[in-house]
C-alpha cells in the first residue's frame, strides 16, 4: 500500500466526514465539500466556478526507517471555504471540520491498512482579515503505512 492510495482513501473520507456540515459555494448556494488530490485543479476558463469549499489532501513527506516496519507519512489537508457573512465567524465551520477529523481518527485510527497517529495539528490562516469572504485552514497528520518486506532470493 502506497502513500498515493492513502491520499485517495483520505479524499473519500473527507467527503463522508463533512457531508452534514453546512457549506456554501462562491455563489452562496449550499453544497458539498470539493475534495482534490495534491493540488487544486486549474481553471480552464474565467467562467469556471471557484472550487470553494474545498479540501486538498496532500502527501507532504515520508521516510523509510527500516525494512519490514510501517513507514511514517506526513499528510496535509488544506481547506478553503466561502463565508459571506459580515460577522466573519467562519472559524465555527472549521472547528466543526476539525472535530469531525479528530473524532474519526482518534476513535478509530485505521483507514484500511493505514494507521493514523494521534499527532495532529490544526490551524486557521492568520491572514483572515484580508481574505474575506474566502477563508483557509490546515490540518497536519502523521500516518503509518505498511512497509516493504525484504525478499529472500534463496527460497
Amino acid at each position: 500500500m502506497t502513500a498515493e492510495v492513502l491520499v485517495k482513501k483520505l479524499c473519500h473520507e473527507m467527503m463522508v466526514l463533512t457531508e452534514n456540515i453546512s457549506l456554501m459555494d462562491s455563489l452562496g448556494k449550499k453544497c458539498r465539500l470539493n475534495v482534490f488530490e495534491q493540488t487544486l485543479p486549474r481553471k480552464s476558463s474565467e467562467e469556471d466556478p471557484e472550487p470553494f469549499p474545498y479540501c486538498v489532501v496532500k502527501f507532504d513527506n515520508s521516510k523509510v526507517t527500516n525494512v519490514g516496519e510501517r513507514q511514517p507519512v506526513d499528510i496535509v489537508l488544506d481547506f478553503g471555504i466561502y463565508y459571506d457573512n459580515p460577522d466573519c465567524q467562519y472559524q465555527h465551520t472549521f472547528h466543526q471540520i476539525f472535530e469531525k477529523i479528530k473524532g474519526r481518527f482518534l476513535d478509530n485510527n485505521f483507514l484500511g491498512s493505514f494507521r493514523c497517529e494521534p499527532e495532529m495539528a490544526f490551524a486557521l490562516s492568520p491572514e483572515d482579515e484580508t481574505t474575506y469572504p474566502y477563508y483557509y485552514a490546515g490540518v497536519a497528520m502523521k500516518w503509518m503505512i505498511p512497509g516493504y518486506e525484504r525478499k529472500d532470493v534463496y527460497s
